[in-house]
Order: structure tokens, then sequence, then C-alpha cells
């Protein structure tokens, strides 16, 4: 899968714009509601909620900037993404899954902080 893009007036470092920004693609359909956020690094790790089942899961956005153009690239945890720093704060408000690849994130996440992870 690839990645979006749009010409973009925020700068790479503007942090809270971006996630304003990420929280409206999920706050926008009256089916999820973000619950919380963090941006690390280019990573943008968020836990949404679905409101109708209550389900509450994480989404993994790598983030790039180019010559005026912001890039996005979602990936749910269920497709056992690459990045697994999610903050433990975070990780606390995941709802219990049986999706084999979003316990393999978790417990990835989970050994990164036993590890010292920041």
């Amino acid at each position: 899968m690839g990645w979006t893009s749009m010409p973009t007036r925020f700068k790479s470092g503007d942090s809270e714009e971006i996630k304003r920004f990420l929280v409206n693609l999920w706050d926008r359909d009256s089916k999820f509601q973000t619950v919380d956020y963090s941006k690390r690094g280019n990573t943008v790790y968020l836990a949404i909620e679905q409101l109708e089942t209550g389900e509450v899961f994480a989404v993994v956005t790598l983030i790039s900037f180019d010559d005026g153009e912001f890039y996005w690239k979602e990936i749910s945890e269920d497709m056992g993404p690459f990045r697994s720093e999610c903050p433990q704060r975070l990780l606390k408000l995941l709802t219990p899954t049986d999706n084999k690849y979003a316990k393999e994130w978790r417990k990835r996440c989970w050994r990164f902080h036993e590890k010292g992870g920041a």
C-alpha cells in the first residue's frame, strides 16, 4: 500500500497541527473517535474507538514532508506494523483482540518499554 499526500502549509516540526489533521481524518466519520495520540519523530500513534462496538484499536501513521507536500501512511495494528514504540498510555487504552498480528505488535511495543524505551 502506498502513501497519501497533499500540499501543506504546516511544517514537519509542527506536531500539534499534524496531530489535529490526523485526528480529524478519523473523527470526521461518525463511526470512529480518536481516544488519544502521540507523535514520536515521524510516527504518530493513535488509539481509535469504533463507536458502534466500543472496540479501541491502534493505528500507526508514518509521516513525511517533501517539497511542500505532506505524506502519510496509515497502518492498523492488525497489519503488524514495523514501528513498535507506541506509548504505554495508548497501549493501556486498547481493548483485547484475537488478531494474531495485533497481538504480536502489542507484544513488541511492551518489550520496547521493558527494555527501557522512552
